[in-house]
């Protein structure tokens, strides 16, 4: 199962409800880790019951038994006072199972028979016993899909606004296809992943900045970009694009 890091246990964003911020105590750090463990474990057995391994419940359901068993024998006292049919002389054994089966069973607590584990100790199917697990438990699954739509999900998963967690998930996808897809990938990473779209806004605000630089006379605007995109190895075509795309009016 899934525990998170030391480093990774904040508390929740005041302004993303989606992300943590700030700082926990040590102390109050290793409580919360304890507390994840402790759910785990309980949470562990009952799972491993519920498939047929070990055969023998916890300690925490043995206790639940002995409670309700106690309850039970306090039911059938009252009736052997309350009730003629469970007058002392009445009262078989029969009787006393019966009335705490039915106990057991309006408390939900009931304990397999043979059958349930049969020779190969069969239990229940994987997919329903899974259901007793908590959140944090990992999972095996296979995935088929296009490499777009996964540079699509990774762009999403893998943004600083994602939880840390899942962003976790969408980089080690990112390494698991650069194998396979080396050049798309190298591209995904100049073009997406490490570059942004800019808004309208934000377009008129570039557009003001370069205008402004050529007003300063120190260079013609359009030289300097060109200068600079080349020197960080962009194409004359890239350069041309984006230079056209600043020297456009602005409505």
């Amino acid at each position: 199962m899934y525990m998170p890091d030391m480093a990774d246990m904040m508390p929740q964003s005041a302004s993303n409800k989606q992300g943590r911020d700030g700082k926990l105590s040590i102390r109050n750090i290793f409580a919360c880790q304890l507390q994840l463990q402790s759910i785990f474990n309980q949470c562990a057995q009952p799972y491993r019951y519920l498939l047929g391994k070990p055969q023998t419940p916890d300690d925490s359901l043995n206790h639940r038994f002995d409670l309700i068993r106690e309850f039970a024998m306090k039911q059938i006292k009252w009736l052997e006072k309350t009730n003629p049919d469970w007058a002392f002389d009445k009262v078989t054994v029969e009787m006393i199972d019966q009335k705490t089966q039915e106990i057991f069973e309006a408390q939900g607590l009931h304990y397999t028979d043979e059958e349930f584990w049969g020779d190969n100790s069969a239990g229940l199917s994987r997919e329903l016993a899974r259901i007793a697990m908590p959140l944090a438990t990992y999972s095996e699954m296979y995935w088929k899909s296009d490499l777009r739509n996964t540079f699509n999900f990774i762009s999403l998963r893998a943004d600083p606004h994602a939880q840390k967690e899942i962003r976790y998930y969408a980089e080690h996808m990112l390494e698991m296809l650069e194998p396979i897809a080396p050049v798309c990938v190298a591209a995904f990473g100049e073009y997406v992943m490490r570059g942004r779209q800019f808004s309208e806004m934000e377009m008129k605000v570039a557009r003001k900045l370069f205008r402004a630089f050529g007003r300063m006379n120190i260079t013609e605007p359009a030289t300097y970009v060109e200068e600079v995109m080349t020197e960080l190895g962009a194409s004359k075509r890239e350069t041309r694009e984006f230079i056209r795309d600043l020297e456009a009016r602005m409505e």
